[in-house]
């Protein structure tokens, strides 16, 4: 089951998320939060596996309510979700961790299939070295084997001088 957290201060906002999340198969809002500081507090608690935040919240905005939680929980993805979209909010939310900034005007459908390739993203992250799982020890672009390697075929040099 993949744990989402909401934080918006708007309870409209946050009821219509939470009845779309936990239909889809397998998500479930762990936590909501009416302000940025619950926010931090929650994710550290609950360690989501998705965290979604409103730019415009009380005591702490999205924006440093995701930079606080980036430093301390640097593999989880965080989603803006807010009314202001703009290039320079783009460009603020990657320098503090924000992975995707979503506008609230799209539609719920491709808001979930937002969601979903985030959280798809983190499952093929495989041990410490976050390598993904379609890498394979045995992968043909790995060390060629002796057999393969041109070096292994050649002829040592002839000593003129043993003979």
């Amino acid at each position: 089951m993949r744990k989402i957290l909401i934080a918006d201060d708007n309870e409209s906002v946050r009821n219509a998320l939470r009845d779309v999340l936990s239909r889809q198969n397998g998500w479930a809002v762990c936590g909501e939060a009416t302000n940025g500081r619950s926010a931090v507090s929650l994710a550290l608690e609950l360690k989501p596996d998705l965290i979604i935040l409103d730019f415009l919240m009380p005591l702490m905005n999205g924006l440093a309510a995701a930079a606080e939680i980036s430093r301390t929980l640097p593999s989880v993805p965080v989603v803006l979700y807010t009314m202001h979209n703009s290039e320079q909010l783009d460009r603020e939310a990657k320098k503090v961790g924000i992975k995707k900034v979503i506008s609230k005007v799209g539609p719920f459908d491709s808001f979930v299939a937002e969601l979903a390739a985030l959280l798809q993203a983190e499952e093929t992250v495989v041990g410490p070295l976050k390598l993904s799982d379609n890498y394979a020890v045995g992968d043909s672009q790995a060390e060629p084997t002796p057999s393969s390697d041109t070096r292994s075929r050649r002829k040592p040099p002839e000593d003129s001088s043993l003979t």
